[in-house]
């Protein structure tokens, strides 16, 4: 009797070790790995020329294919996307759109065949906007997709509020895009630095509204669509607080709606290091943010 429970004992003991253990970023990131690896990031050499603004955004690029910027209709969705680095250039896999004449992407008054790495973010790799585009035509949603990102990879919160240097450098794109088109939709993406930053969950909502302000103040009128994003890399944990303020501010707001929730969504193999997304990370999110915008506001 006294054995079989010292042996219950011990189980217990070993079990409750190994959970506190597999808490660990690098014991849980392998050991989640080993559903699957990831396909790994293609490094593709970076064509130039190119350029850039202050922030860093691609304002040209090599190899991109100017067309004529279509009138918008009631089936036009004009998006705007903001944020860091996994709403800018940074995934594993670069796309072309299967819909050169239908899927534009919109930079310094132009209009270009979308094509990664996207005209107005920052980095030289891949995207998930372009396939989230196309998804969208596939289903009939929209007839024409136009695609103004200004997301700037590592980026906090406190950049984009009123009073921050991406805040002010952003203006002179919103003015460019809203001087041709009217905004549809506005696609948030943003939340990994804060979490790294520890910052107070008030102050982040507090300062993603100055951000919208700013929005408001130069005529956008579009929903603002937040993501829940937090994910990335060592010290990572479930259910915290920068989610909890992302979430409350995309449900009780007018004007605010959820975005995709990738923390949720992607698996540790859909990302390539743990915080940018693999190929098959780039495919669920497009499908997700789809499935959101098909939805007619």
């Amino acid at each position: 009797m006294f054995a079989g429970l010292a042996l219950l004992a011990a189980s217990v003991f070993i079990v409750g070790a190994w959970a506190g253990v597999v808490r660990i970023w690098p014991v849980r990131y392998s050991v989640q790995l080993l559903a699957g690896l990831p396909k790994p990031f293609v490094s593709a050499p970076e064509s130039r020329p190119f350029a850039g603004d202050s922030a860093g955004r691609l304002t040209s690029y090599a190899g991109k294919i100017e067309i004529q910027c279509p009138k918008q209709t009631e089936r036009t969705a004009v998006i705007l996307i903001a944020g860091q680095s996994n709403a800018a250039n940074s995934a594993a896999q670069r796309h072309n759109t299967r819909y050169p004449d239908r899927v534009l992407n919109f930079a310094g008054g132009r209009c270009y065949i979308a094509a990664s790495p996207l005209l107005g973010s920052t980095g030289f790799a891949g995207e998930y906007w372009t396939l989230m585009a196309d998804e969208l035509i596939d289903t009939g949603a929209f007839d024409h997709i136009i695609l103004s990102p200004v997301a700037v990879g590592a980026s906090s919160i406190a950049q984009w509020a009123q009073g921050g240097a991406l805040n002010a450098s952003m203006i002179p794109l919103l003015q460019d895009l809203n001087a041709r088109y009217r905004i549809t939709h506005v696609l948030w993406h943003q939340g990994e630095s804060d979490f790294a930053l520890k910052t107070d969950p008030a102050r982040y909502k507090e300062q993603l509204l100055s951000f919208v302000a700013t929005l408001r103040a130069n005529g956008i009128d579009a929903t603002v669509f937040v993501s829940t994003a937090t994910r990335c890399l060592p010290g990572w944990s479930e259910r915290n607080a920068i989610q909890a303020a992302q979430q409350e501010l995309a449900s009780s707001r007018q004007g605010f709606k959820p975005g995709v929730d990738t923390d949720k969504l992607l698996e540790p193999q859909d990302r390539y290091d743990d915080c940018h997304f693999a190929d098959s990370g780039e495919v669920k999110t497009a499908r997700a943010w789809a499935a959101i915008l098909a939805q007619r506001l």
